[in-house]
């Protein structure tokens, strides 16, 4: 799919072939804090071999109390989510696209823990999935020391990313840099002889999660970009 001719180990023995998968969403949060990380917003870029993407967002009523520390950060207020639906009543409209699909964020650690964190809070089963971290990708392919570190804001800064308006800790904007970081990326490593191909093998996630959790108003639009199969 991404880097032709791949293979990854499937969760029984099998292989997987990049390939094989059709469906991409790439992802970020906004959340009331760490811990918890109850989610306020979550935006998304959806990619389906042969469809055109759909690029959405849903915002929630975190049903807990935003600090002023998290306010700062991305904007939500307590009075400004007061009347916006709870996660679960927004959830089951976006599902189908996480289903089956190659989940990808930057940090998406963190993005996926608060998913998880609902599932466990709601009841709902997370869909069997596949895990790719730009975060993760970048540490290892970047040598430290090159930049002053890996938030996505830097990175996008050494590959010359731009946009006309940037607002980090926003979910459609840093979903949209987190796309545009996983595409140069994936040029880097061709530039490199496809040394990194190993960084870019999925993790295999069989859903059903609603055990305990480790420590640590939808908008949808079709797009005219495409993603290159």
């Amino acid at each position: 799919m991404v880097l032709a001719g791949s293979v990854v180990p499937g969760s029984n023995g099998d292989t997987l072939n990049l390939e094989d998968i059709n469906k991409i969403i790439m992802f970020d949060t906004e959340t009331v804090g760490l811990k918890p990380n109850y989610i306020i917003s979550l935006g998304y870029r959806y990619f389906e071999r042969g469809k055109k993407p759909i690029f959405g967002e849903i915002r929630c009523n975190p049903d807990y109390f935003i600090p002023e520390a998290a306010t700062k950060v991305n904007g939500f207020t307590n009075e400004m989510v007061k009347d916006w639906p709870l996660f679960i009543d927004k959830w089951y409209e976006i599902e189908p696209l996480f289903r089956d699909s190659l989940w990808l964020g930057h940090n998406l650690k963190f993005d996926s823990s608060a998913v998880m964190l609902e599932a466990s809070r709601y009841g709902f089963k997370i869909p069997h999935h596949y895990d790719i971290d730009t975060l993760e990708i970048a540490k290892k392919m970047i040598p430290k020391g090159t930049t002053a570190n890996y938030k996505l804001g830097t990175l996008c800064e050494y590959f010359d990313i731009k946009a006309e308006e940037e607002n980090y800790h926003s979910a459609d904007f840093d979903i949209w840099a987190t796309d545009k970081l996983f595409r140069k990326l994936l040029a880097y490593n061709k530039q490199n002889g496809e040394a990194f191909n190993y960084l870019f093998k999925p993790k295999e996630v069989e859903g059903d999660y609603t055990g305990v959790l480790p420590e640590e108003t939808s908008v949808e639009v079709e797009a005219d970009e495409e993603f290159e199969f």
